[in-house]
């Protein structure tokens, strides 16, 4: 008689009772769909279960429903652990699985391969024609990268681009400290540009705020620091302001300008931090 585990029948139950995002995303996970690297679910590390783990790249891959909130605690300690044994921990809302499924394997997919970073300077123009793009970024404090990736993403999305049409990223250097930002550049190997607040107000942009002038000291941040680090103007701007608001509360924007002048080496930028 086969003796079974009482944490490989829990396991085996919850392959039984996946949520609808989890059993979306193991379809496209399984049997080395994605780069063909090998994922298993619910894997076990000291006694914390991984919903997704690929042991071969180190990677597990979390998706978190409202009770994340609520369990905060609990999940750190469940990423620590599963840093300590050398994986990178990368975690996901229901939401963005079953709204933006090519956004999260992108993400996913970076990560396999490496993290690569685009080579620096990189042309204007992408393959099939399409521009190459900085990111002007805005948020509130404290925002998760989960709320950041999913905004770029999205505004991405909105005109046609992904991630790999950009070649930096921009903000106002009161945001150089914003872990969830910094996580986000990081994931994709973009560099990102802080400016103070007296340059960005130098930049003529076609949406200036009185309230954002009050608290940080520049009319605009997102598309001045877009328009500043693509040497353009404001007639460049492909996206002007895309908002995005998280399942946390927290706000995230985007603003997208075409490259017009080639970008300077990393250090090169007196902005950058």
């Amino acid at each position: 008689m086969k003796l079974v585990s009482s944490k490989t029948t829990f396991t085996r139950k919850l392959r039984k009772n996946q949520t609808d995002a989890e059993q979306a995303l193991w379809q496209q996970l399984r049997n080395r769909q994605l780069a063909g690297f090998k994922f298993r679910r619910q894997y076990v590390i000291e006694g914390y279960i991984a919903d997704f783990a690929c042991v071969e790249a180190r990677v597990i891959v979390e998706l978190d429903g409202g009770q994340h909130l609520e369990q905060q605690a609990y999940d750190d300690k469940r990423t620590q652990t599963f840093a300590k044994h050398g994986f990178e921990v990368l975690r996901f809302w229901n939401d963005e699985v079953l709204k933006n499924m090519e956004g999260v394997l992108m993400t996913v997919d970076r990560y396999l391969q490496g993290n690569n970073p685009h080579p620096d300077p990189l042309p204007s123009k992408g393959e099939g024609g399409k521009p190459q793009v900085v990111l002007g970024l805005g948020c509130d404090r404290g925002t998760p990268e989960e709320t950041i990736r999913t905004a770029i993403v999205d505004a991405l999305a909105s005109v046609g681009l992904s991630v790999d049409d950009v070649v930096a990223t921009a903000s106002i250097d009161k945001k150089s400290d914003e872990i969830g930002l910094l996580s986000v550049c990081k994931q994709f190997g973009w560099d990102c540009t802080w400016y103070a607040a007296s340059e960005l107000a130098k930049v003529d942009v076609p949406n200036p705020s009185e309230v954002v002038m009050k608290y940080v000291g520049t009319p605009s941040v997102g598309e001045a620091a877009a328009i500043l680090r693509a040497g353009g103007s404001k007639e460049d701007l492909i996206v002007e302001k895309y908002k995005y608001r998280g399942h946390d509360g927290k706000n995230a924007t985007v603003s997208i300008c075409k490259v017009i002048s080639p970008l300077p080496l990393k250090g090169e930028d007196k902005g950058e931090g």
